[in-house]
């Protein structure tokens, strides 16, 4: 989440997740699926787990002042698509990131 204004001067922060069913056909309509977020962040990284709902979302970054220089945020969290349990803490990042990508390895 986290929405870029003008020249990127500056940004909202959201604890907003949300989903689009697939397949991605015509129709279809975003979903509010909480929990959401415990730290309101953009360009963080979410990436699901097709074989169990879960989904990890890693980075972001949660300074609206200055979003083109920030240190990053360091959190880890998991929840659940399906059960939709609270998001959990994991190891914490060993270096703060934002504006990357995540992937589950076959």
């Amino acid at each position: 989440a986290g929405v870029a204004a003008a020249a990127i001067t500056t940004y909202t922060p959201s604890l907003l997740v949300q989903s689009l069913a697939n397949p991605f056909t015509a129709g279809a309509t975003w979903q509010l699926l909480p929990p959401q977020l415990p730290l309101a962040a953009g360009f963080g990284s979410a990436v699901v787990d097709p074989r169990n709902g879960d989904v990890y979302f890693t980075g972001g970054n949660s300074n609206s002042a200055v979003p083109t220089a920030p240190a990053g945020n360091t959190t880890f969290i998991k929840s659940n698509f399906v059960t939709k349990v609270p998001w959990s803490a994991l190891a914490v990042m060993p270096n703060g990131r934002w504006g990357h990508k995540a992937v589950i390895p076959d």
